[in-house]
């Protein structure tokens, strides 16, 4: 049975969501809705409260902002797991590398993987998100997405709490299935649409922060050919880009930390000359 997980902004998902899920899943199923209306949760707390309520054998986090729009894709799932013993976790989106450094999934090099309908803010139209597979249905990456994530059920692996805020669950949780030596894999036989995007607010730079101190023995993680001096150039680029936006979310403490690191990484740049004029003006 699939336990569909849902960390919902109001006390029960909408009628055309549950009736979407109803109607699409093809498979036995329960609905684990958890009511954060009064966000009293983190999204790594109401998942976890998820998995203690769920009896599924197979478990799938999914946004409440989403319609799925293929048939029978819980009978996907499920297939997949049966015919891909090594596969520990599920998405529509990801990225082959994952920097040591902190960055987005979408972020620094390797091979980005997307296989959704996104909508947008204000007029823009809807986009089909499909690159990276280039006519596989599967993929292995270092990183999902967290709109939609399935995975078959393991005590040992849950979501760190410690990450408040909505971010940086959904690498969390493809970095534990790597470290018990599962696969982290993507699918382009799953659609489904999202009625929202991301924000890289405030709350994302701590989480993100949090997130790369907590597995930084564990990264990077390269499922993808790429020479180490260009992955080395790479790091140095996203953790430029990871400094420059702390400071403008005024973190200095963090900004110190990391800069510190890239001194190490690179000790020559003229990164290094504006970051420490930014630290004397302000």
């Amino acid at each position: 049975m699939i336990s569909v997980i849902i960390c919902s902004r109001t006390p029960w998902i909408s009628s055309k969501f549950e009736e979407n899920i109803g109607s699409t899943i093809g498979e036995e199923y329960e609905l684990v809705v958890i009511d954060n209306s009064r966000k009293q949760y983190s999204i790594a707390g109401a998942y976890n409260l998820g998995l203690k309520r769920s009896t599924g054998d197979i478990q799938v986090f999914v946004h409440d902002d989403v319609l799925f729009q293929t048939p029978n894709w819980g009978a996907v799932v499920t297939g997949i797991f049966k015919d891909n013993k090594k596969v520990g976790l599920i998405g529509v989106a990801g990225n082959s590398i994952k920097t040591r450094m902190p960055s987005p999934w979408w972020g620094g090099p390797g091979k980005k993987f997307n296989y959704i309908v996104q909508h947008y803010e204000g007029n823009l139209p809807a986009r089909n998100l499909e690159y990276g597979f280039n006519g596989r249905s599967l993929a292995e990456v270092a990183v999902i997405d967290g709109v939609f994530m399935a995975m078959e059920k393991d005590d040992r692996i849950g979501f760190d709490e410690d990450l408040s805020g909505f971010h940086n669950y959904d690498l969390d949780l493809s970095i534990k299935h790597h470290s018990f030596h599962k696969k982290v894999i993507v699918t382009r036989q799953i659609l489904l649409e999202h009625f929202s995007g991301g924000k890289m607010n405030k709350d994302w730079y701590r989480s993100a922060d949090l997130f790369h101190r907590h597995h930084k023995e564990k990264l990077p993680v390269v499922e993808d050919v790429m020479p180490e001096r260009e992955l080395k150039m790479h790091e140095f680029t996203s953790g430029a880009v990871f400094v420059s936006g702390l400071l403008e979310m005024n973190m200095r403490k963090e900004a110190l930390y990391w800069w510190f690191i890239l001194i190490k990484m690179k000790a020559y740049s003229k990164f290094h000359l504006r970051i420490l004029k930014s630290f004397i003006l302000n």
